[in-house]
């Protein structure tokens, strides 16, 4: 039935707004008045020479005079001179160039400057919406018409109307016409071709998001008998003035739940439209506009109690003109109890971020202490910028410090800026002690290494290859190879990665490539240079070399345990 019905109202929508809208946009808009100078290059022959000199041909889309003036070739680099690397000279001496404005000296009408190949078969010089309301039996159809200017090469301008978006609402639900097709170009975006005719959309999406829309007339006597009869709708435009308006989305709401024209006329419009955004996932970044479905007691019918608060919240609520985060936070905390005041809670808004107060509401401590003390803070040290920050961090060192707090004095004390940097001094000296402990541990265990692996050094066809030395040497390794090896320095004193240096002989401190090797079977695991690159032939073939060398090592080592052990048993 509602596709049958959309059907139906598509033929009877309108292709084309009546005179009297295009006369009152003209008269109340500029976008008409926007003229073109098309240049092109051409020869004029002088009268007194006979010569014929390069100069510039330029037509006024205004007057459409033609005049010539001298060119005027560039100098240095401009997006201007992709069409062409020259412009004119005007009689004042002044150097145009394309995408400029200026006078026209024929008319004085203001208008920008073109080069011919910057013009395709026509260009736009300006454009702008507007907005017509229209009853069609009984159904109330908002039209969006878009209207441009552009200009030929010729300079002959043309004028257009085109339907853009329609939103025609019945009883149930609202139905979308859209005017256009679009296609998406990974370097422009998406692009808009007009069809100059209604296309029904079976899904109706808001994109109808532009704030300052300039609506012809919109007469209340369209909607009587209509199921927008009491939205307000002239109210809701006018409140929304000065901000963005989602007239689409607060009256497909509207359909849904009619006791939000009590918003409306509490002067709670743009309250409505921030509440819409707030409903809309990633509307600022080109998403859809979405109906209103939380932040509302839709049970309620009076406007204190759709917002959840009594009288007196009430009047502080339109009075500080709260958004919807404000309202979601103050209700939050008042669930939690010890909740501040309306007009308290206001003022620790305006000193405190809304990042700050949401953690505060999270916060096992009461919500009005931590911020009485805040601002207490901020007024007595308004040098410091005192924060949630600091108090938080201040009681997270103390954790970590293992300082319990004996009294109130403690936990918050007369100076947070005071403690808290005494308690950054605490936990950087532990910071450095631990680090030195653990500095000193990896580099005892890189000197066991060294020792244990003395034996395999090795040296042959201008390579050289040792065990890493110490911490250091192996984050500056991972720094100068751009690789990860600077971050297995605890692998490596553990003895999980053995990390060895391969070099050019003449410059043993440069670093070249870097191996790791497994000690158990003698295997190289790892075997890379600058930025993960593999081996070289060269670098391979002194590897195998190396490995047949440890393996010979290894195998002296074990006769002579052996032989050991052969020995102490005799014995």
């Amino acid at each position: 039935m509602s596709k049958e019905f959309q059907d139906e109202l598509l033929l009877k929508l309108p292709t084309m707004p009546s005179c009297d809208v295009l006369e009152w946009y003209k008269s109340t808009h500029s976008i008409y008045n926007a003229e073109a100078i098309i240049y092109r290059n051409a020869y004029v022959q002088d009268p007194l020479t006979g010569h014929k000199e390069k100069m510039c041909e330029c037509r006024c889309s205004a007057c459409k005079e033609v005049f010539y003036l001298p060119r005027v070739e560039f100098n240095g680099c401009r997006s201007a001179y992709a069409p062409a690397p020259f412009g004119f000279q005007l009689i004042n001496g002044e150097q145009v160039w394309s995408g400029d404005n200026v006078l026209c000296p024929e008319c004085a009408a203001e208008a920008e400057v073109f080069h011919v190949g910057a013009i395709g078969r026509k260009t736009e010089l300006s454009a702008g919406f507007f907005m017509t309301v229209e009853r069609i039996e009984e159904t109330p159809v908002f039209l969006l018409w878009r209207t441009s200017k552009s200009v030929s090469k010729s300079a002959d301008t043309e004028i257009e109307v085109n339907p853009w978006e329609a939103y025609a609402f019945s009883k149930k639900r609202c139905y979308k016409y859209v005017g256009y097709t679009s296609s998406y170009n990974q370097y422009t975006g998406y692009q808009y071709s007009p069809l100059e005719e209604w296309k029904a959309l079976r899904r109706c999406e808001d994109t109808l998001k532009n704030s300052g829309l300039d609506f012809y007339c919109i007469n209340d006597s369209i909607f009587e008998g209509t199921c927008l009869q009491n939205a307000k709708i002239n109210l809701f435009i006018k409140q929304s003035k000065r901000g963005k308006c989602y007239l689409i989305s607060y009256l497909r709401s509207y359909l849904l739940h009619n006791q939000l024209e009590n918003l409306v006329n509490e002067g709670l419009s743009p309250f409505i439209n921030q509440l819409t955004e707030e409903n809309s996932y990633g509307i600022n970044y080109g998403n859809p506009a979405k109906i209103i479905r939380k932040g509302l007691d839709f049970k309620q019918k009076k406007p204190a109690k759709m917002l959840g608060l009594n009288k007196e919240e009430y009047f502080y609520f339109k009075s500080q003109k709260w958004t919807p985060t404000e309202l979601d936070l103050y209700k939050k905390a008042r669930e939690k109890g010890n909740a501040p005041g309306a007009a308290e809670f206001k003022l620790f808004l305006d000193n405190l971020t809304i990042h700050d107060f949401k953690e505060i509401i999270e916060h096992s401590e009461p919500t009005v202490r931590i911020c009485r003390y805040l601002l207490k803070q901020q007024k007595k040290y308004p040098e410091n910028h005192i924060s949630w920050y600091y108090l938080s961090d201040y009681w997270k060192m103390a954790e970590d410090l293992g300082e319990a707090f004996d009294s109130m004095r403690d936990k918050y004390p007369q100076n947070i800026k005071v403690f808290h940097d005494r308690y950054v001094e605490k936990i950087n000296e532990r910071t450095e002690n631990d680090f030195a402990k653990k500095e000193k541990k990896e580099r005892a265990a890189f000197r066991k290494l060294k020792k244990e692996f003395e034996d395999f050094n090795f040296a042959a066809d201008g390579f050289c290859i040792f065990i890493a030395p110490e911490p250091k040497s192996l984050r500056y390794e991972g720094k100068i190879l751009s690789h990860c090896v600077g971050r297995y320095v605890k692998e490596h004193a553990k003895g999980e990665r053995c990390i060895f240096f391969l070099r050019k002989s003449e410059y043993p401190q440069v670093p070249f490539y870097t191996v790791t090797l497994d000690t158990q079977n003698l295997k190289i695991t790892m075997n890379l240079g600058h930025f993960n690159c593999i081996a070289t032939p060269e670098v391979e073939a002194f590897s195998e070399k190396w490995l047949e060398y440890i393996r010979e090592v290894r195998s002296k080592k074990d006769e002579r345990k052996h032989k050991y052990n052969r020995n102490a048993e005799c014995a």
